[in-house]
């Protein structure tokens, strides 16, 4: 098993995954609604985590198999 940050070149997977994610949350979460022109859950600040300092996106790999992802957050985006 592996711990892997997420290239540029792989964001499409970690976006698709979390598209997967938000919708299995949406079970509970009332507040959580779909995209009506795509039809998928979407995250609104994804491109965050490619853009600020502090938010590093992982895959979590198994005989090179993601099998999970991770969200690493530093200050200020936690809550030390």
């Amino acid at each position: 098993m592996s711990v892997v940050k997420v290239d540029l070149n792989q964001k499409i997977i970690l976006k698709h995954l979390m598209t997967l994610f938000l919708h299995d949350l949406s079970e509970f979460n009332e507040v959580q609604e779909f995209n009506q022109e795509s039809g998928l859950f979407e995250f609104d600040v994804f491109e965050w985590f490619f853009e600020k300092d502090g938010l590093i996106p992982y895959f979590i790999k198994h005989e090179d198999n993601i099998i999970f992802t991770h969200r690493s957050l530093s200050t200020p985006w936690s809550a030390r």
